[in-house]
């Protein structure tokens, strides 16, 4: 699920079903189905600053950016974006406009400006699959990943580069999410 918080009554969910649903909550009913999936959708996140704008990720490679305002049952406007290995995590980072991060099953984490084509940068940052990335607000250039590997690793990055600062092993079972 994704809060569109700008737009207090709509809401998404993307679905194993190879849907991503609307919801319209002032009257508690969906409003648009997008079904341009080829596969289960497994993350979804809107834009902080455009919140007509929803970022996908998918098993089947890829992430797709949707608007929509001009989506709808019949005819999704959407950009796409393939990457190696199944979507597990899509995040905007909340210090850039135009800039998200994915990561995948393969533990490799892409950097992406929304107004090109190609990743910025990307990283093998895990062993196993991604299960959370964090961007810091405060510290606009660090930025965290978790994974099923049980590690955390705190990262330094720009629009060119990311760097490992830190790793830390959790001594938990696994982490599955992070803020």
């Amino acid at each position: 699920l994704s809060w569109n918080s700008n737009f207090q009554h709509i809401m998404a969910s993307g679905s194993v079903d190879q849907t991503v649903i609307l919801w319209d909550l002032e009257h508690a009913v969906p409003s648009t189905t997008l079904k341009d999936f080829a596969e289960k959708v497994q993350t979804i996140e809107f834009n902080k600053f455009e919140a007509e704008y929803l970022l996908t990720g998918c098993s089947d490679n890829t992430v797709k950016l949707f608007d929509c305002r001009q989506s709808n049952d019949e005819n999704a406007q959407y950009k796409k974006w393939l990457v190696e290995g199944e979507v597990e995590k899509v995040k905007w980072n909340p210090n850039e406009k135009y800039h998200f991060a994915v990561g995948t099953n393969g533990g490799k984490v892409y950097y992406f400006d929304s107004r090109t084509t190609e990743p910025l940068w990307s990283v093998d940052a895990h062993e196993q699959e991604i299960t959370d990335m964090a961007f810091n607000t405060t510290t606009k250039n660090a930025f965290t990943t978790a994974s099923v590997d049980n590690y955390l690793k705190v990262w330094n990055m720009n629009e060119s580069a990311c760097n490992l600062v830190h790793s830390q092993h959790c001594k938990v079972a696994k982490v599955y999410c992070l803020d």
